[in-house]
């Protein structure tokens, strides 16, 4: 069996298409990402093992950029997951 991994961390945008590549080098099924552009930050959190859910957070209640949405979208295909990823947008004003 191998051990349960949950992985969170901040990171620039960036550096996004890096944390992409570790996530999935590392089979990090489960975690989240505080991404940080200038004074303005934004949450991912990612379950692609239990509730096969991807979340997107903004305290501006703004939608998630594009390559956001595809560098997450890669990585679900990547990873080969047989199920729909439910895809969530939380406006926390």
């Amino acid at each position: 069996m191998q051990p349960f991994k949950l992985y969170i961390k901040s990171i620039k945008l960036e550096d996004l298409n890096d944390m992409i590549k570790y996530i999935y080098d590392n089979n990090i099924l489960i975690g989240g990402l505080i991404i940080n552009v200038n004074k303005h930050w934004t949450a991912i959190y990612f379950d692609f093992k239990n509730e096969f859910v991807l979340e997107y957070y903004d305290p501006f209640g703004d939608p998630p950029k594009f390559n956001i949405i595809k560098s997450f979208k890669d990585l679900i295909l990547n990873f080969n997951i047989e199920v729909f990823v439910k895809f969530k947008i939380n406006k926390i004003q």
